[in-house]
């Protein structure tokens, strides 16, 4: 009798589980019929106020002159290298859409500028697209954490930030990509001229090696979600040279270690003390 009881709790557990996953697919599949969503790309040229061509391309258009295909990242850095499964499209083929519909006659001259909802902003530019293969997600097929999908049942979400949807920008070489090239929420792709791109250099500093230093690293690090005096396209977080000149040293070193809201910690073998204290004394002196 006890063992005929455990058998029908246990069928029981099994038809629920068949249930709820059936009800999730059922859901899931509901959402890929009405799911659309698009991206809004344009031209820069000149200075970075003026947009030249403005138009959008939404998921339809992906899926009506792209092939769609999957896409696996080996070990995914934001869930602890997990692997993950996605659908969508390889950047390379999503980049000639856009030139084709913006008209561009030689994309070599441009950057792909990636503008997220969040106001993070990365650049893509025609070398990195060369050293590795960039991938244009707009869901998962095998989930980084089944327990922790989002309420669309699209993406597995990311800690501090939810959903990366409705696109998101994955590639095959984090070790060099990650993580200044993998904007999630991605809402806008502008192509800019290299002229108005290579505006940082005005704040470049004379030859001075810790200046320099930290210089560098802040174009490495730092652009992605923060302008410097006013230059930049990201408005994720404070303008930096603010922030270095609210903060004492000690205090802007924990903010790097120890971040208030959405943003995530550098640690010490991402940025040594001396590398946060480079970047101090180069944001200290920019004018």
């Amino acid at each position: 009798m006890k063992l005929f009881l455990l058998s029908l709790v246990l069928l029981m557990s099994l038809s629920a589980i068949a249930k709820e996953k059936k009800s999730d697919n059922d859901a899931f599949f509901k959402n890929l019929s009405e799911y659309n969503p698009s991206i809004q790309i344009s031209v820069r040229e000149k200075n970075d106020k003026d947009f030249l061509k403005k138009s959008t391309v939404s998921l339809s258009d992906f899926n009506k002159n792209l092939t769609a295909t999957p896409f696996v990242v080996m070990k995914h850095p934001v869930y602890a290298d997990k692997p993950v499964k996605y659908d969508g499209f390889y950047f390379n083929d999503v980049a000639k859409l856009i030139n084709k519909k913006l008209k561009i006659k030689n994309p070599k001259n441009y950057i792909y500028s990636i503008w997220a909802s969040d106001n993070f902003s990365a650049f893509v530019t025609n070398e990195d697209l060369a050293s590795g293969k960039a991938f244009l997600a707009w869901h998962e097929m095998e989930f980084a954490d089944p327990k922790n999908k989002t309420e669309d049942l699209l993406w597995t979400k990311i800690e501090k930030h939810g959903s990366p949807g409705p696109f998101y920008l994955v590639w095959d070489n984090p070790e060099k990509t990650y993580w200044q090239k993998w904007p999630f929420k991605i809402a806008e792709i502008t192509l800019i001229s290299k002229d108005v791109a290579n505006k940082f250099t005005k704040l470049k500093p004379k030859d001075d090696f810790v200046l320099n230093k930290g210089y560098n690293l802040v174009l490495k690090n730092c652009t992605s979600c923060h302008q410097v005096a006013k230059t930049g396209f990201a408005q994720m977080g404070p303008d930096l040279k603010d922030l270095a000149n609210l903060k004492e040293e000690k205090d802007f070193l924990k903010q790097i270690r120890q971040p208030m809201g959405k943003m995530l910690p550098f640690t010490s073998d991402v940025l040594s003390d001396d590398d946060v204290g480079a970047i101090y004394t180069y944001l200290k002196q920019v004018k």
